[in-house]
């Protein structure tokens, strides 16, 4: 199978070595199969091997639930479900999802703890519905519903195995594939401008272009270039009129993802331009044309939430859902009017905003935490509170975002709630440094930071993390908005972490040494832990070692490049002294320590190499 985006062929995926602990994938069933709405009952025509069947209804009873957030159930609960009785290569792709999925749920906050035979088992179905998928492809190659249903699966298992750059570039490909199948069966015109279309395409216009168009989006708030794939229009000229008013809430969600997408798209083409005095009439028009086009949607949208509250048909899992689309709908308003501004202090302007976005978003935690849901595929509250904690300096408000930012431990698609308040805490705490406060001090309600001392920018390049953590730059403007550029550098911890626990002081285990055969185990008991987190990975290639950050290399990556030799080392908390070097296949600063300093450094275990 050639990749759209990139054109290398792809084969699949290596296979990991065989684990040499027993699987314990038997010893969890979601419900009995007794149960009157099993997956037997559910789905009579499949046959498999008892595994099979075990993953197929944990996604039936809890993946495709958790999934599906508050808009797109009908995708996960419904679409991809039936496809597996007639696809392979859709009923093997669950089966992977649905098995990273509870290895999420059983270790999702700490991804490195996760267990070898989870993976391997859902690398093995991975690999099995790529190969199903170029058989697919091959004896339908007009058809692209199976191929894009594929990639949006594929999509999700990416962001459960924290691949995010494979995960980009399946979405990259997807929204090819889209717009490739539009300019051969739309013939110029609105895909809605059709009075009837036949059920395949009807399928992927109604339920894959949202999906993709949602995806387009988050890629492109992380800095990926827009692909203009908006559901309303043809993308032709990559162009976007306003649509028709939507005609339920549901509607309306679609319509607004597209605004977010064009919205975008404005905002990455003017660049540093509002820096340099260099704003154009021509965007000063677009700014007001997309305004207008926002302002016709809001007014709709207001009327459609009213209409429904006035029927009384709305379900509480519908009102937290028309919450969130306002929260959303909030942030998009003030990004836009804020765009062509320059100056750090034109978001003050929008405190009630704020404190309207906190609010909303307040009524959704609840839904998280009792929900226990530590991946969502869709947006959620996470993007609005990720703003709020950025944009807003008034200390109160602020506060409150990044509170209810760590008490939603969860990641949705690319947003990590854990990351977000990580990184706009310290924010915070650079742009409030002046006022010399205490810990926890809070300053008074208006006492916002001046201009030349506010950040304007957060950059995570794409290097190794040090012990002290990731390192972030903070850009900005001391010297004027004219001045040059001015970066700091700290270091933040990012990745999973245990939430009961401040991420700035991790808890001390006590720790045990045994030796057992060829492995040295380091044990570490903490009465309030059953495991800790752990921010290194260790591995021994060739005769040689290096420090490998969990972000970048996690254990079931190290078995997919099938090394000889292995040795992985679980951290639990921040050595400064024992962990300042890091090398790519070089010598870290560790090697020729001893491993009772290494246990007393915090190491939670030591697998020697075979």
């Amino acid at each position: 199978m050639r990749c759209t985006n990139t054109g290398r062929d792809c084969d699949g995926y290596t296979e990991p070595a065989p684990s040499k602990s027993k699987s314990n994938r038997g010893s969890r069933s979601p419900r009995s199969a007794a149960s009157p709405s099993s997956p037997e009952r559910q789905f009579p025509v499949f046959t498999g091997s008892v595994l099979e069947q075990r993953a197929l209804e944990f996604f039936f009873y809890e993946t495709a639930p958790q999934l599906s957030g508050f808009f797109t159930s009908r995708f996960w609960n419904g679409s991809v479900l039936q496809m597996s009785l007639s696809e392979p290569a859709i009923r093997y792709a669950m089966i992977a999802v649905s098995a990273m999925y509870e290895d999420e749920n059983l270790y999702g906050k700490s991804p490195v703890a996760r267990t070898e035979s989870h993976a391997a088992f859902a690398l093995e179905y991975y690999n099995k519905a790529i190969s199903s998928l170029i058989r697919a492809a091959k004896a339908n190659p007009d058809s692209i519903r199976v191929p894009v249903m594929a990639a949006l699966i594929f999509i999700c298992l990416e962001f459960l195995r924290g691949n995010v750059g494979i995960a980009l570039t399946h979405i990259e490909s997807g929204i090819q594939m889209l717009k490739d199948w539009r300019r051969k069966h739309c013939g110029g015109q609105s895909p809605f401008a059709h009075s009837s279309i036949d059920a395949e395409a009807a399928f992927i216009e109604r339920e894959l272009v949202p999906i993709f168009g949602c995806l387009n989006m988050l890629s492109s708030l992380f800095g990926r270039r827009s692909l203009a794939i908006y559901t309303n229009s043809l993308d032709a000229g990559e162009s976007f009129e306003s649509p028709p008013p939507a005609t339920s809430i549901d509607m309306a969600r679609v319509e607004l993802t597209d605004l977010v997408n064009v919205i975008v798209r404005f905002i990455q083409s003017i660049g540093e331009s509002k820096y340099k005095s260099d704003v154009s009439i021509d965007m000063i028009v677009e700014q007001i044309r997309l305004q207008d086009l926002f302002d016709k949607w809001r007014a709709n949208y207001l009327q459609l939430v009213e209409k429904e509250k006035e029927a009384g048909t709305q379900t509480e899992h519908e009102k937290r859902g028309a919450n969130l689309i306002q929260a959303i709908s909030i942030t998009l308003s003030l990004w836009l009017a804020a765009s062509l501004s320059p100056n750090e202090s034109t978001w003050d302007q929008y405190k009630d905003d704020y404190e309207e976005i906190v609010t909303l978003s307040q009524t959704l935690v609840p839904e998280v935490v009792d929900h226990s849901k530590h991946f969502s595929f869709e947006m959620g509250i996470i993007a609005p509170l990720h703003f709020v904690a950025w944009k807003c300096r008034w200390p109160h408000i602020r506060r409150k975002a990044l509170a209810l930012l760590k008490a939603s431990p969860r990641r949705e698609c690319l947003f990590e709630s854990h990351d977000s308040c990580a990184v706009f805490t310290r924010v915070m705490l650079v742009e409030e440094e002046y006022l010399g406060l205490s810990p926890h001090e809070v300053p008074p309600e208006d006492e916002l930071p001046p201009e030349h001392l506010r950040v304007h920018q957060v950059d995570i390049p794409p290097i190794p993390p040090t012990a002290q953590g990731n390192p972030i730059n903070f850009l900005s403007k001391p010297h004027g908005i004219s001045g040059a550029w001015h970066k700091r550098t700290d270091h933040v911890q990012l990745g999973n972490v245990d939430f009961e626990e401040s991420p700035a002081s991790p808890p001390s285990p006590t720790v045990e040494v045994e030796e057992k055969e060829d492995t040295t185990v380091i044990f570490a008991q903490h009465e309030n832990h059953a495991h800790f987190d752990s921010y290194y990975t260790g591995l021994s290639v060739n005769h040689s070692e290096t420090l490998i950050s969990v972000g970048e290399f996690r254990p079931h990556e190290i078995l997919e490049k099938n090394c000889d030799r292995r040795k992985i080392i679980f951290a639990a908390k921040q050595v400064h002294d024992l962990y300042d070097t890091y090398a790519d296949f070089g010598y870290p600063a560790y090697m020729n320590t001893p491993r009772s300093q290494l246990a007393a450094g915090g190491l939670l275990r030591w697998h020697d190499a075979d």
